[in-house]
């Protein structure tokens, strides 16, 4: 084989290679799963999952995660000073929740909430198990005649409530929402992030603040 020909063929494999390379690298990128990225933020996928309850915007400039626990009074405390801050800030804030289940009855909490949400009302039966974590709450053990109890105060299907409560699926989400936290550092409830940050005051000052400074990023 004359010199030139070797040449050709050193060339012609060093293109096949090249251009396997650059498929395989396009291939794993559109076979993953990637963050939302909101405004140039991306949001790492242990902080937002596709089936994560929000409210806002999709397209907000600021995006709050929430890892709560419905059984935690620090988290019932919170919730007051968040929804302020969400009513303040309409349609600049998505807010998104997560779980952390430390408690005795957060499990079972969390299936009420998930089987209230298949009948159109999440965020109504959340604000009830922070108004109510007095009397539901701390128990010897999950007592679900409570949860049936506001369920039928919102106008639910109790049947079909009872019904979903008990899918299996509910348990898993717990889990995999637990996870997720302990990777990001969740050590405690309410744990807030903000485009990703995690915050470390929880207060409303706080809570301006941070966004503000956000905003002005997102600006320059």
């Amino acid at each position: 084989m004359k010199l030139s020909d070797t040449k050709k063929l050193i060339l012609v494999s060093c293109i096949l290679i090249v251009g396997a390379g650059i498929a395989a690298v396009i291939y794993q990128k559109y076979q993953r799963t990637e963050a939302p990225v909101i405004h140039g933020i991306n949001l790492r996928e242990e902080l937002v999952r596709p089936d994560s309850h929000a409210q806002g915007p999709e397209n907000a400039p600021l995006t709050i995660v929430e890892f709560l626990d419905p059984e935690c009074e620090s988290c019932m405390a919170f919730y007051p000073i968040m929804k302020s801050f969400l009513d303040e800030n309409q349609g600049k804030v998505r807010f998104v929740v997560r779980y952390m289940a430390f408690h005795v009855s957060s499990a079972m909490a969390v299936a009420a909430l998930e089987s209230a949400a298949l009948q159109g009302k999440y965020w109504e039966y959340l604000e009830t198990l922070f108004t109510m974590a007095g009397e539901w709450g701390h128990q010897p053990q999950p007592e679900i005649a409570f949860f049936e109890k506001y369920a039928e105060g919102h106008g639910l299907d109790v049947v079909r409530f009872r019904s979903d409560m008990q899918n299996p699926k509910w348990k898993a989400l717990v889990e995999r929402d637990m996870k997720d936290g302990q990777t990001m550092g969740v050590r405690g409830t309410p744990t807030v992030f903000l485009n990703g940050e995690m915050l470390d005051g929880l207060d409303s000052a706080s809570l301006r603040f941070a966004s503000r400074r956000h905003l002005g990023h997102l600006q320059k």
